[in-house]
Parts: C-alpha cells; structure tokens; sequence
C-alpha cells in the first residue's frame, strides 16, 4: 500500500463531498483508493480517476506505475516530473542518465492503432532495460487514449504519482 500526502484544492474537497475537514491522504491498494477524511471514503481507482481528469478528452486511460522505480525515495528527494510522448523515449534516457534521482513520467501512448502501440510499448521496456538507472529512478504512468494534445493532463498524471 502507499500513501501519499496531498495538498488538495477545496474544489477537491467538493468533488469527494468533505469539506468539514482537509482531505490530507490517499492510501493505494491493488484496486481501492481511500480517500482519507472525515468520512473515511473508499472509491474505487476508476472512479477517482475520472473525478481527478474528468475535463480530459475521453476515452483515457491512466496506468499508474506502468514501471515503478526500485528505489525507495527520502522523503527530501526531489522528483523530476515529466511528460514523454512516443517519439522521446530517448530523451527520458539521457534525463535518467543525467539526473540520477527519482522520475515521475507520463507516457502517452496512442490508442488508435494498436499494432504501432504495441511496437511502441517494446521500444518503452527496451529504454527501460537498457539502463539500471531507469529501473532505479523512474516510475512511468502509462496513458493510452486517441489525442495527441492533452498535454496538461499528462502533465497532472506525474505530478499526482510522484512519490516524493
């Protein structure tokens, strides 16, 4: 299970229905997000998700820790959040190789053509392979839907499954 601090809006606060007190948590597990308020909620992750992008172009879909770093993060790491599009993967590479600490990014991967996704998803585990350093550092959330342009969406995915 992981849990994970957060600063939420009031506007969130209105979405989950507590506002009486701070919504400060979220606990994971293989298939509930617990919302932890006042009441305690328990939402499954299909649903969280859509209350947390639900101005994103539909269909999407968001996998979390499609990759999910070995390494256990300080609590003052500092994560670099970023989006990859299909044809960067090279550029995350060199972004792991540089940095060396822990890595937050969302993959967007097309949705329409699924012989290329699935091409494309080799040539991810064969950047994911080619370095210990990514398996260390990087935690990679997988979105898959047919738009090519959702980049502050993407953006969200990292920000809200960085560990640190």
């Amino acid at each position: 299970m992981m849990r994970q601090s957060l600063d939420l809006s009031r506007n969130m606060c209105y979405i989950f229905g507590s506002c009486f007190e701070p919504l400060n948590s979220v606990a994971w597990t293989s298939d509930h997000t617990t919302i932890q308020a006042n009441n305690g909620s328990t939402w499954s992750r299909r649903l969280f998700k859509s209350k947390l992008f639900d101005a994103a172009l539909k269909p999407t879909e968001v996998i979390p820790y499609y990759y999910r770093a070995l390494h256990e993060h300080k609590h003052e790491d500092v994560t670099i959040t970023t989006i990859v599009t299909s044809n960067r993967f090279e550029a995350l590479a060199r972004l792991v190789e540089q940095y060396q600490g822990p890595i937050s990014a969302a993959v967007h991967i097309s949705s329409t053509n699924t012989t290329r996704r699935a091409s494309l998803l080799a040539s991810l585990h064969n950047t994911y392979i080619a370095s210990p350093l990514f398996a260390r550092w990087v935690d990679v959330h997988l979105v898959t839907d047919a738009y090519d342009r959702q980049f502050n969406m993407w953006r969200n995915v990292a920000r809200l499954y960085a560990r640190t």
